[in-house]
């Protein structure tokens, strides 16, 4: 510490072999944050450097394809093919439940079964919400 821009260049070209631009640039955070903390010059700033991640995330990066959104039907269609064994009925309850209630998969695992109630009816919602989902 701290490291010369030439050897973070080198780092980042022998990781492209491996890994994703993604978990390039968190490592590249990582080292820029390293020397942040240690009051040392940032070796990630440089132009050496960038340029050798430009030239990585344009040989690596893959244009991202537009998905359709999950319409109802598609969803009912999803369900039914959900088998009855224990996993079919888990991916249901996951569906049924965070689809309606656009949960992100964070928010998704960090409920508890606290945060859930069964109506009049017995439908499962959450307990803040006042309507069905």
């Amino acid at each position: 510490m701290p490291a010369y821009p030439a050897l973070v260049g080198t780092y980042l070209a022998t990781i492209a072999q491996t890994k994703s631009v993604a978990t390039i640039r968190r490592r590249m955070v990582a080292i820029a944050q390293a020397h942040k903390a240690a009051g040392a010059p940032n070796p990630v700033a440089e132009r050496e450097v960038q340029e050798i991640l430009g030239g990585i995330v344009r040989t690596k990066s893959v244009a991202q394809t537009r998905k359709d959104a999950l319409t109802r039907d598609r969803l009912e269609e999803a369900i039914k093919a959900l088998g009855n064994d224990v996993k079919g009925q888990h991916d249901r309850a996951l569906l049924l439940l965070t689809l309606p209630c656009a949960l992100r998969r964070a928010e998704a695992a960090a409920l508890d079964v606290a945060d859930l109630r069964y109506d009049e009816d017995g439908h499962w919602g959450a307990a803040e919400q006042k309507t069905r989902l």
